[in-house]
């Protein structure tokens, strides 16, 4: 720090450590007692600090001999609390937080610069004194503090916040090497090294970095990943974790239990509901825009495939058209994609988590469809890096295991070889431009890879520090015929071979992107985390130099994170679109430029609020962003960097006053047009965790964390004076709702508590203990308490009462939406009071989603991602018409119920004991050793007779696949000569009845699904798949359902696998990789058949429905069907006919229904009785039966369904009465 005090020796304080070397929390008791008993002047005076310390006489003396500078028998309260603190056992990070709490005077967790200059006058005279090295002068003080804020002021507001203070400690060079030589840390408060320092040396840290590479330190929890694709209930933890968690879930379910009996009294008096109710909604989403991209641990990230740039932000591959603004979305990953690289018209992305995290490769097209390759099962806890080979034939991955595992992959046939990778962490791989070695850039190395063969072998580069220092090498590009890297000193090396022969000074700071030209003239781009962008020739000269500062956008981190080259760069006009830091992608195009994308980047993204009548929404992050977004125009329109980070946000509903609450407890109220603070206020030192304004915008809610937990009542009108606090709650508030009358107020906290307040009046201030049934038919303005009873149904069976994050009511109040910490979005009717409820699901997000809301006129929903700080912006649709028929159908027609004992043997423990008892028989005198032995003869199953109805299929081969019991039989119709019957194999995995089975597209492999053979809610029931030919087990698939599987079908493909269970749910597999793709909660009444039109489009038909989907990646739109009749027919069976241009189903009263989209367009009377199959042959043929014992041939004639004949009459062939 350049003076006598920042350079010292451990022996310089070692007469101070032997009495004061305290633990963190001994020194905050200390400090606290300092506050009560110091003086005015933060001084104490010798007897004080003998009755606060009770050291000994010559302990005191010691430390006023150092500390009584002014020899006036008195010392400073903050130097000596500093030194405490300095000496004492903390870590780095325990230090910083007590040195900048003695100075945060405000407790808003930021100083200013006058509050830094006496912060480190006082550190550095108390190191002084206890040194004997003398005081350190103000103006010296100015000096540093000056400095520090312009290294480490990063928003540029004049102040330290205690986030920029704990990197100030813990990477600033100065501060380290001054605190290293008085011995005031150690090596393990040291944070990671990028900069290629030596033993000894002080380490270069770097944030975003540490953060890239700790993604692997993300923590796997299958149960968390099984609620995510859908599974949300019978997950079991295991005996060990179960007696573990005994006394929480106890403690968890008590807690759930009390906000039940809270609200079990609270139904209004008018509500009843319907049979219909308890079904989904015919209200669906479709994502429309994703704000901002993956910029806090990832770089590299944004490519260009034609005109459209190609990138990913939370658990979505996003295809994203700069001119016109819109958007296409890949879904099929389950967690946060971590890496991206293109070819051609391909996409390959990784992700992080997961017992075997997935690679994907997918095209870019006008129609998003399912990937064309997924490689899973040898990478472990994520996908690090990813590269395509430059004929597009092979593809390269690291993992982020411990052994940074490296894998080629044939893209077309699988794994082609596998390696232990290097011991460093690997920041980025490239294939040569022969595809002849495999570039590894790691920390501090690099390596050529060798790659023939199906063989990889590693090779060290050769690194000359005379020529460069050693650095971590961050990303990799080609130039030529030379492979070019880019180091965290900024240099750019140039590598022949396996040498780096040349070392450019290209930057200031770490070379965080850099891109190959693949034009004509070759040359690289490169960008740093200066601000600045080169565009270097094939020379590796530079041609053109950006500076992001200079651009004149309103960009506040301007690390260039990512950079591409567009397809309209020319010699002499540059065409690149670069990504920042702050997640602001910016296009630049010659002499213009503009930004094409803004984002949140840091922390956890909570605040959210709607504009009460314009397509316009607010968000506030920790970031300190404030920020305003146009719905329709798919752009932020207005932002502004606040002072403080915040979590809280809410508009009034006469839109005049925008209220944000900080984590420092600080209220601001903005105008929302300008978004200019215009007051603020603060009365706890608390975070505010949410705020309400009334409806009447009278009153604003302020809501606190621990320890306050109170909720403060402003007069909106008294230039928001505080007229209550409302105290009561144990916990920190999460939801506030006032009653439309303004004189209610309902209060959810994280106990798990429904409380409610009554404002005004002799009950001020008071908490209602009977709340619930006291305002049962109170009517509340807003509806976003994740606890109540319109919400019961919300929650999944097994949930411990704190997976739920947000719920919210539309404005018309017919359907609420919630979001969870399982990437969920789910919208049920309103209320959702009943348990089971139906729902629709939609995922996006990589995990939290933190909060949720409606446009105003409920047309959009706005979902924020917490930890993947992703804005995601969804279209509202709902088809009035067929919740009306469906509703209808509910109400009309009885569902058959099927037997419970058809599902599954459930026996009680009474049962069970009853059937293990011996029968009271008389008792036999047998002989044990000649009749307890096992016989010597053996059974084998001959033949099967007969066959379980409507399981009946024919192969590819001609041969006939059915069902008897537990066996599946493949049977030869072509009967030998001589011979009484006709061949038979089979297939004997299963251990319960077979209840459906299909025929794959291709006629050589079957699915079958049984009985829940299970004998508890824990265990599954199975889906097999099976070869035909060979009984071989292909997969087997148990891990959703619980009761009988009902329905099977292949998707049009084959590539998926459809079934429906008597809980009424359907499930999507990915059958070849064994995978869970997608679940659907189906309208309560039974399904009888599942027919597919397409690889994304199937449809099922049932006792009350005709139900539409349309699947994308792992979301799905669920259309039911609208009949356009008087009353619903219960439709039995289903196919896809005609070229696949319709939808066929045949009903119980023997009619056959053509449906395009989800309208029935013409109906037929097709047989006297029920229809019970109908098949599709050809394109142009339709076969039909039904009960009445005819099979009828159909042809479309025009837009005509015509019966060409009756093929076969069984009535007339045995001479028997029709069946009517």
């Amino acid at each position: 720090m350049g003076n006598e005090i920042s350079n010292g020796s451990p022996g310089d304080l070692e007469q101070m450590k032997r009495f004061m070397n305290m633990s963190p929390g001994q020194v905050k008791l200390i400090k606290e007692k300092f506050e009560l008993m110091a003086d005015e002047d933060l001084t104490i005076d010798r007897n004080g600090f003998i009755q606060l310390m009770k050291l000994k006489e010559t302990e005191v003396d010691k430390v006023f001999q150092f500390f009584d500078i002014s020899n006036d028998g008195r010392i400073d309260s903050h130097e000596f609390v500093c030194a405490l603190s300095l000496l004492s056992q903390a870590t780095l990070k325990e230090k910083a937080n007590i040195i900048f709490s003695l100075y945060d005077f405000d407790h808003n967790k930021t100083i200013t610069r006058n509050e830094l200059v006496i912060l480190i006058k006082t550190t550095l005279t108390a190191l002084g004194a206890m040194s004997q090295k003398g005081e350190c002068t103000i103006q010296e003080a100015e000096r540093i503090s000056d400095e520090l804020l312009r290294k480490y002021d990063t928003n540029k507001d004049a102040s330290i916040s205690l986030s920029e203070f704990h990197s100030l400690l813990s990477k600033d060079q100065d501060v380290l090497k001054m605190l290293l030589s008085y011995g005031l840390c150690s090596l393990e408060d040291l944070r990671s090294d990028f900069g290629g320092a030596q033993q000894g040396d002080v380490p270069y840290p770097d944030s975003d970095l540490e953060s890239e590479t700790q993604r692997r330190q993300l923590a796997y929890d299958q149960k968390r990943e099984l609620r995510k694709i859908g599974i949300e209930a019978n997950l079991d933890d295991g005996n060990t974790q179960l007696q573990q968690d005994n006394n929480q879930k106890a403690l968890k379910m008590t807690n759930k239990e009390v906000w039940k009996n809270q609200v079990k009294n609270g139904y209004p008096s008018s509500w009843k509901p319907g049979k219909g109710d308890i079904n989904p909604p015919s209200t669906f989403m479709e994502l429309d825009y994703i704000y901002g991209f993956r910029s806090f641990d990832t770089r590299n990230n944004i490519k260009f495939v034609d005109q459209e740039l190609v990138y990913f932000t939370a658990a979505v591959g996003v295809v994203y058209n700069p001119q016109t603004n819109q958007q296409r979305f890949f879904f099929e990953h389950t967690d946060d994609i971590t890496c991206i690289d293109v070819y051609d018209k391909y996409v390959a992305t990784g992700q992080a988590r997961g017992q075997v995290p997935p690679i994907y490769i997918w095209e870019v097209k006008d129609q998003m469809q399912p990937s064309r390759a997924a490689f899973k099962g040898i990478l472990r806890q994520g996908v690090q890096c990813l590269a395509f080979s430059n004929d597009g034939k092979k593809l390269a991955a690291v993992s982020m295991d411990d052994d940074h595992t490296l894998v080629v992959y044939d893209v077309d046939k699988g794994i082609d070889a596998r390696l232990k990778g290097p011991r460093s962490f690997v920041f980025d791989i490239k294939f040569d431009k022969v595809d002849k070695y495999l570039i590894v850039a790691c920390k501090n190395e690099v390596y050529f890879c060798s790659y023939d063969q199906n063989q990889i072998r590693l090779n060290l580069g050769i690194w000359d520090t005379k020529t460069s220092p050693f650095s971590s090498v961050l990303c990799i590009a080609l130039c030529d015929n030379n492979v070019i890297t880019g180091t965290y000193r900024g240099q750019l090396l140039i590598w022949k071979s396996n040498r780096a022969t040349t070392a450019v000074d290209a930057h200031k700071s770490a070379v965080l992107a850099i891109h190959t030209k693949r034009s004509q003239e070759g040359g690289v781009v490169s960008g740093s985390k200066d601000g600045t962008i080169i565009v270097w020739d094939v020379n590796m000269k530079a041609k053109e130099k950006i500076n992001v500062l200079n651009l004149n956008l309103k960009i506040f981190n301007f690390k260039v994170q990512s950079v591409t080259i567009g397809p309209n760069d020319q010699d002499k006009s540059v065409h690149l679109v670069f990504g920042t830091r702050g997640s602001d992608m910016v296009e630049v195009q010659g002499p213009k430029n503009k930004i094409l994308m803004r984002g949140h980047s840091v922390g956890v993204l909570r605040g959210l609020a709607m504009h009460p009548k314009f397509p316009t929404f607010y968000t506030i992050g920790e970031d300190n962003i404030l920020a305003c977004w146009l719905i329709k125009d798919k752009k932020m329109s207005s932002c502004m960097r606040l002072e403080y980070p915040s979590s809280a946000i809410h508009i009034s509903k006469d839109y005049k006053y925008l209220a944000v609450g900080s984590t420092n407890g600080t209220v601001l109220i903005i105008d929302p047009k300008t978004l200019m603070p215009t007051f603020n206020f603060k009365d706890r030192d608390a975070e505010v965790s949410c705020l309400k304004f009334s409806p009447d915008t009278e009153q604003l809610a302020v809501g606190h964390d621990a320890p306050s937990c109170d909720v403060i009542i402003y007069s909106i009108k008294n230039h928001f004076k505080k007229t209550n606090v409302l105290r009561g709650s144990p916990a920190r508030v999460i939801s506030i709702d006032f009653s439309s009358t303004c004189r209610v107020l309902q209060i959810n906290d994280w106990s798990q508590q429904v409380l409610y307040y009554e404002l005004g009046g002799e009950n001020n201030q008071k908490v209602q203990p009977d709340g619930a049934q006291k305002y049962k038919d109170e009517k509340w303005a807003t509806y976003t308490a994740i606890y109540g009873w319109h919400v019961l149904g919300v929650w999944p069976p097994l949930s411990a009462g704190s997976d739920i994050n947000a719920v919210d009511r539309s404005n018309k109040g017919d359907i609420i939406v919630s979001a969870d910490d399982y990437s969920g979005i789910k919208i049920f009717r309103y209320p959702a009071a009943q348990p089971g409820q139906g729902f629709q699901r939609y995922v996006g997000h990589a995990a939290h989603v933190t909060n949720i809301r409606f446009s105003a006129d409920d047309e959009y929903i706005i979902s924020l991602g917490g930890a993947d700080k992703s804005i995601m912006q969804w279209k509202v649709s709902h088809d009035k018409d067929a919740q009306i028929e469906q509703d209808q159908a509910c109400e009309s027609i009885q569902d058959v119920q099927i037997s419970k004992d058809y599902y599954r043997l459930n026996l009680n423990e009474e049962e069970n004991n009853l059937c293990q008892k011996p029968l009271n028989q008389p008792i036999l005198n047998l002989n044990e050793k000649k009749y307890n032995v096992l016989p010597q003869g053996n059974i084998t199953l001959d033949y099967v007779l007969g066959y379980e109805n409507r399981l009946l299929n024919y192969l590819e081969n001609g041969k006939i696949a059915f069902s008897c019991g537990t066996v599946g039989v493949i049977m030869d119709p072509n009967m030998p000569v001589g011979q009484q019957y006709c061949t038979q194999t089979y297939f004997r995995y299963h251990q319960d009845e077979i209840t459906c089975i299909a025929i794959h597209p291709r006629g050589r492999i079957i699915a079958t699904g049984t009985k829940a053979f299970a004998l508890n809610e824990k265990q599954l029931t199975a889906i097999c798949v099976w070869e035909a030919e060979s009984k071989k087990v292909l997969s087997m698939l148990n891990d959703f359902h619980t009761k009988m599987i009902y329905c099977l079908e292949f998707s049009y493909d084959g590539v998926f696998l459809l079934s429906f269970s008597s809980e009424y749910s359907i499930a999507v597999h990915d059958w070849q990789i064994g995978q869970l793709i997608i679940t659907v909660k189906t309208m309560r009444s039974n399904i009888y058949g599942i027919c597919s039109k397409s690889p994304t489009e199937f449809m099922s038909c049932g006792q009350r429905n005709v139900t539409f989907y349309q699947m994308n990646g792992r979301n799905i739109k669920c259309y039911p069907g609208i009949l356009n009749s008087n009353q619903f027919e219960p439709m039995l069976c289903c196919c896809v006919a005609f070229k696949e241009s319709y939808e066929i189903t045949g009903s119980e009263n023997g009619n056959i229904f053509l449906w395009k989209d989800n309208k029935n367009s013409k109906h037929y009377q097709a047989h006297r009785s029920k229809v019970s199959s109908l098949v599709a042959v050809g394109k142009t043929q339709l076969y039909s039966s039904g009960l009445d014992g005819q099979i009828k041939l159909w042809e479309m004639n025009g837009n005509n369904l015509n019966n060409v004949a009756t093929v076969i009459d069984i009535t007339e062939a045995l001479h028997q009465p029709q069946l009517q």
